[in-house]
């Protein structure tokens, strides 16, 4: 009975420290998005243009990535290299369960960074605006080029 008493303890033991370590590297990379969604639609839906992108935001950031629906997972965290978790429960990291965000017509996701940390990860609908670049630095100027549907595409002064 005592054995079976000390495996049970070694097990939870195990456990505990199998969660305690998923945990801290869940606080270490995970992303807060925030209101972050609906700032980024405001300032893109106004109807402005150019937008430039150093003045638009509340948040500090150095890059932007823009990935249209169906965009592989590996491609994103490829073009990205910088490791995060997307915004997502602890539950659903430590169960490792899939988001398949991007896997819907007129899905797009735009990912902050600043420096070599992801600071804001959005997934929105295109309808409610598009950009066409997939890469973004905080000194462009976005233009608009279709007020309709609110379509931007960088400025060709922009630098770099």
């Amino acid at each position: 009975m005592k054995i079976i008493k000390r495996i049970s303890l070694v097990i939870v033991l195990l456990v505990l420290i199998f969660v305690s370590y998923k945990y801290v590297i869940f606080k270490k990379y995970s992303v807060e998005n925030g209101d972050t969604e609906k700032e980024i639609t405001k300032v893109l839906t106004k109807n402005e243009s150019p937008i430039y992108l150093k003045d638009a935001f509340s948040f500090e950031w150095t890059d932007a990535y823009v990935f249209q629906a169906y965009t592989p997972s590996e491609s994103i965290e490829k073009k990205v290299k910088v490791k995060w978790i997307p915004q997502k429960s602890f539950l659903g990291y430590l169960f490792d369960i899939t988001d398949f965000s991007l896997q819907d017509d007129g899905r797009m996701e735009m990912i902050f960074v600043n420096e070599d940390k992801v600071v804001k990860d959005i997934v929105f609908y295109s309808r409610e605006f598009n950009i066409k670049q997939e890469h973004l630095k905080r000194n462009d100027t976005l233009i608009l080029k279709d007020k309709e549907d609110h379509i931007y595409s960088i400025a060709k002064d922009s630098k770099d």
